[in-house]
This record gives structure tokens, C-alpha cells and sequence, in this order.
């Protein structure tokens, strides 16, 4: 990694070793409780649904071209949304992100977790889009402790950078 701001290689999808890569080790929501709904809310006036993985044979980490690849072979249309993922009582993170809409309204998940998850609590936010043109996306918000944390500002790659409070910089991708 040259320098000090630049961005570690993405991983394999079928790299054993990788984990989640936030500071805590999060997990889908196990259920829509008063914490989770009133995070959702806080985002987004849709309401957050469970998504199972559809193995469509995409890369980890590549939602939105993987989503508008998939629209071009199926039809269909992306929609925008987050991953909302849990970890305790005191911390949440919302992962922006897009599954695939089938002729019929339903639904797929579509890209796979570099953990090898298969569920994931998907909010939908038609108002944050993934830009192709640049390629830019949206930053994950966090809430710890009551703390939230919100830098919806575009960047260019797949890479997040964001700083809290006490000054930890953490690297994130989608």
C-alpha cells in the first residue's frame, strides 16, 4: 500500500480469512425491534425487509454493477437501499447498496458477503442512487451509543473512508 491515505487491495470473494470489516463484528438484525426500526427510520421512511442471497454468480463487493449487469441480461430495475447490520445493543451500521427488482416486484439479493452471509435486513432509499456516470456512491451511516455518525458524501470507488468522533479513521466497502 503506497502512501498513507491509499486504499487496501479488495479481497478475493472466496478468501476464507476475510471478516466483516467494521470495528465490531455486525450481523443481520435478528429481529425488527423499537433500536433497529427507530435506526431504519432515521434513514429512511421505507420500511426494512429480509432478504435472502440469490446465488446469481456476481462478485462480493460489487452490488450496484453487479445489480445493473443484471437488469441488462433479466430485466427488471435496481433499487437503491442499505444493509443494516447490528452488532450488541450499541451499534448499528447502514451499508449502501442495491438488489434487483424482477418483472413480477419481487426482491433478489444478488451479491454475495465477503463473510459468506446469507440474510441481510435491506432498507430501501430510492433518494440515494449509486452515480455511474462517476461512479460514486454513498458513505455508511453509523450509530454508536446514541452517536450517530453520517457522511452521505460521494466518493470515488467502492472504498469508504469516514472519521468519528475521537478521530479513528475506518475503511469500509460495499
Amino acid at each position: 500500500m503506497e502512501g498513507r491515505n491509499a486504499f487496501p487491495p479488495k479481497p478475493e470473494h472466496n478468501d476464507k480469512r476475510i471478516k466483516r470489516t467494521t470495528m465490531f463484528k455486525s450481523t443481520t438484525p435478528q429481529s425488527l425491534d423499537s433500536e433497529t426500526l427507530s435506526f431504519c427510520q432515521s434513514i429512511s421512511r421505507h420500511d426494512p425487509l429480509y432478504l435472502r442471497y440469490t446465488h446469481a454468480n456476481y462478485q462480493a463487493g460489487d452490488c450496484h454493477l453487479n445489480v445493473r449487469e443484471h437488469v441488462r441480461r433479466n430485466g427488471g430495475r435496481s433499487i437503491s437501499g442499505w444493509i443494516i447490520w447490528r452488532s450488541g445493543a450499541d451499534w448499528f451500521e447502514a451499508e449502501h447498496h442495491s438488489v434487483w427488482e424482477d418483472q413480477q416486484g419481487n426482491l433478489h439479493d444478488i451479491t454475495p458477503r465477503y463473510d459468506g452471509e446469507e440474510l441481510i435486513l435491506f432498507l430501501p432509499d430510492p433518494l440515494r442512487t449509486f452515480d455511474f456516470k462517476h461512479m460514486k456512491g454513498w458513505c455508511n451511516r453509523l450509530n454508536w451509543r446514541g452517536y450517530s455518525s453520517f457522511a452521505f458524501a460521494s466518493i470515488p470507488t467502492n472504498q469508504e473512508r469516514f472519521r468519528f468522533k475521537g478521530g479513528a479513521v475506518v475503511f469500509r466497502s460495499c
